[in-house]
């Protein structure tokens, strides 16, 4: 796969509302709460064409019983670790499958704090645009170093995006 930041797509939200729709189907009662977030998330931001999902689920044991009406809605876990802990879902498109439509990262209920840090995140790049853009300019650069392993460039962005969750949360 071969990564890249494009400009803001009116579609973003409409393609996490169909995930989410999805997903909600898939995990059924076990779903506690489930927020688009990420670059695609926020109006007008350039970003890599991945719509991120973070959910809260009662268990991670819950993504085993699940699994194959995740799986009947193009997800499958990934070895990868999540961003935020928890476990990393990945669903690919069909007619590329070296492209990634959408990302769930899901954690327990309990881990509710990780979640809100995305929720906090998305909400900063919508209203700081000087913040914004020196996230796109910094993912610019990661993709440049990792543009073809999507794991190295979602680990190459920690510290930055940490950096940027603590003006977030002020």
């Amino acid at each position: 796969m071969r990564i890249h930041v494009v400009p803001y797509s009116k579609d973003w939200p409409l393609r996490y509302r169909a995930e989410e729709a999805l997903i909600a189907e898939a995990l059924g009662n076990d779903l506690m709460s489930v927020s688009h977030v990420g670059s695609t998330a926020a109006e007008g931001m350039p970003a890599v064409p991945v719509i991120d999902i973070v959910c809260t689920v009662t268990d991670l044991s819950a993504l085993e019983t699940r699994s194959e009406a995740l799986a009947q809605a193009g997800y499958e876990r990934t070895d990868a670790p999540s961003p935020i802990g928890g476990a990393l879902l990945r669903k690919h498109d069909a007619a590329n499958p070296d492209t990634v439509v959408a990302q769930i990262m899901a954690v327990p209920e309990r881990m509710g704090k990780e979640a809100d840090s995305c929720l906090a995140l998305r909400d900063y790049f919508a209203r700081d645009k000087a913040g914004a853009r020196a996230y796109v300019n910094f993912k610019r650069m990661m993709v440049r170093q990792h543009g073809r392993d999507l794991d190295k460039y979602i680990a190459s962005k920690a510290a930055f995006i940490r950096q940027m969750l603590r003006k977030a949360t002020r």
